[in-house]
């Protein structure tokens, strides 16, 4: 709406212009309401245009003449700003592998919440929002605070139980952590598909692989393009105890299909590692373990990494540098059998059999 008229400025979403310097003299000019001001930047955002969007939102980080006056009693809306541009830089910040960056994008974060409570500390959102902060860099009992101390007020507040929920299944309380998910499913049955990915890799932990599957199934029915759940499926299929030829075609199918979809994915990458292993076929084999490794921050997912590294130089006689990768994998994750089998087969390869 335009200040001090009926009239209106209409700006298609589909033709905002890249740089966002003359959305913004609008937005000023004609104080807009915020949520026209957050609308613009997540259509930024959506579109990948990532700088239009802190562009936009950061006018709120700083005191702006004017502005601050005008929109002073929108607490809501001042704190919903926030929390957008606090929860980008705690996802900016959980994909990191530089671990000072990490560090100050996880700090970007925190003091945009600091802000948010300024304006209202009983804010659920914001409480969530560190609450998810603290669980990506591994404070998982103050997430788990923040988390219960939303829910103490609002027993049915999802973001919450979703955060509770994937602390239980951190702690491998899978029992528990399927029980939230049904509870988030039970009071939203239209929840985003995700929900029910929770749901899928619980009943993998605790070995209900035909229900697992069926929840891989339905995340896929809802979003055909959950790289998440095309591994999941693919995986489970893959390791069927009937083995069965179609079962195992359609199991590459779905790895393909998620690797495809999106090649970051290690998961997708160490599966694809493994099958072209037996095919053979080992240069390609490294090159996406390789890929898988320099991927992830996850340590297992590393190990994973390794172990088919060295596998695929075992096979060629290539001792000494199968022993360096089995080693680099048992150190990720001393608890991983195939690592420690590798292992083992080059000690006994070179006669050190005490070992």
């Amino acid at each position: 709406p335009i200040r001090d008229s009926d009239e209106w400025v209409e700006i298609p979403l589909s033709e905002l212009p890249e740089d966002a310097s003359d959305i913004i003299d609008v937005l000023k000019a004609e104080i807009a309401p915020l949520d026209i001001w957050l609308k613009c930047a997540v259509e930024y955002y959506k579109q990948g245009n990532v700088e239009a969007f802190k562009n936009i939102l950061g006018i709120f980080t700083k005191e702006t003449e004017g502005l601050d006056e005008y929109y002073k009693d929108n607490k809501s809306e001042r704190i919903a700003i926030l929390n957008a541009l606090a929860a980008h830089y705690t996802n900016l910040a959980a994909k990191e592998k530089d671990p000072n960056r990490r560090d100050e994008l996880f700090n970007q974060g925190t003091q945009l919440y600091s802000q948010a409570d300024k304006i209202n500390w009983q804010e659920e959102i914001t409480w969530v929002g560190k609450g998810v902060n603290n669980l990506f860099r591994g404070k998982i009992a103050n997430a788990n605070t923040q988390f219960n101390t939303v829910l103490e007020q609002n027993s049915s507040y999802i973001p919450a139980l979703l955060g509770v929920a994937a602390i239980e299944y951190h702690k491998k309380n899978y029992s528990k952590a399927l029980e939230t998910y049904k509870k988030v499913i039970k009071i939203n049955p239209n929840c985003p598909s995700n929900v029910r990915l929770g749901l899928a890799l619980c009943y993998c932990r605790l070995n209900k692989t035909e229900m697992a599957i069926k929840a891989f199934e339905r995340v896929l029915d809802l979003t055909p393009d959950n790289v998440d759940a095309l591994v999941g499926l693919g995986v489970l299929e893959y390791n069927s105890k009937t083995k069965e030829r179609e079962n195992m075609y359609t199991a590459m199918q779905n790895i393909r299909a998620a690797y495809t979809k999106d090649p970051h994915n290690s998961m997708a990458s160490n599966h694809l590692a493994n099958h072209f292993i037996f095919k053979a076929d080992y240069e390609k084999a490294r090159k996406l373990a390789l890929q898988a490794y320099h991927n992830t921050n996850v340590k297992e997912i590393q190990a994973e990494s390794c172990y088919h590294m060295g596998r695929s130089w075992h096979a060629v006689e290539e001792y000494e540098q199968a022993f360096k990768f089995y080693s680099q994998s048992h150190q990720l994750w001393p608890d991983f059998p195939l690592a420690l089998f590798g292992l083992g087969l080059i000690y006994i390869h070179k006669k050190e059999k005490n070992k």
